[in-house]
């Protein structure tokens, strides 16, 4: 996601000033978000969510 984000800035920049600023904001809000996550769901702060470790829905037939 963060490097589709990465991407879409880019052509923002080449795009209107409008478009660019509103792409700029939804990239920091998408990376404030993913870090909120992290220091949530990453107990032993090692960069990676593990199945024990995430709190979300789990299935098993997964």
């Amino acid at each position: 996601v963060s490097d589709y984000l990465r991407k879409q800035v880019i052509e923002a920049e080449q795009a209107s000033a409008s478009e660019n600023e509103a792409v700029k904001k939804m990239l920091a809000d998408h990376d404030k978000l993913v870090e909120e996550i992290f220091q949530l769901e990453d107990k032993d702060k090692n960069g990676f969510i593990s199945h024990d470790e995430f709190s979300g829905p789990k299935h098993d037939e997964l």
